[in-house]
């Protein structure tokens, strides 16, 4: 692409289309960008409340009462834990 700026005209010369459709997004500050942004997408959807706190994540748990021994002891201590993974299948063998 190939962009030619002269006087108020710009122009746009493409290798390998014949034609593009494009946006251009102006604001002052940020928070305009970004409503402009989502005038064009859609406003994004927020994620669950509990993705926002904090997710264990250990290799493996011997057994399910080591698993449910870990969440209570985040709890005695009161220390928020919204998710608790077992991750050990997403490991090689042998590692």
């Amino acid at each position: 692409m190939t962009f030619e700026s002269q006087g108020e005209d710009a122009h746009f010369f493409f290798d390998t289309i014949d034609q593009m459709d494009y946006y251009f997004v102006a604001g002052e500050c940020l928070d305009e960008l970004i409503k402009g942004f989502r005038h064009l997408t859609g406003r994004a959807q927020m994620l669950p409340k509990w993705a926002y706190g904090y997710i264990q994540s250990k290799e493996a748990y011997l057994s399910q009462q080591e698993l449910v021994d870990t969440v209570a002891e985040y709890r005695r201590r009161n220390v928020p834990i919204d998710g608790i993974v077992q991750d050990w299948q997403s490991w090689e063998e042998g590692n």
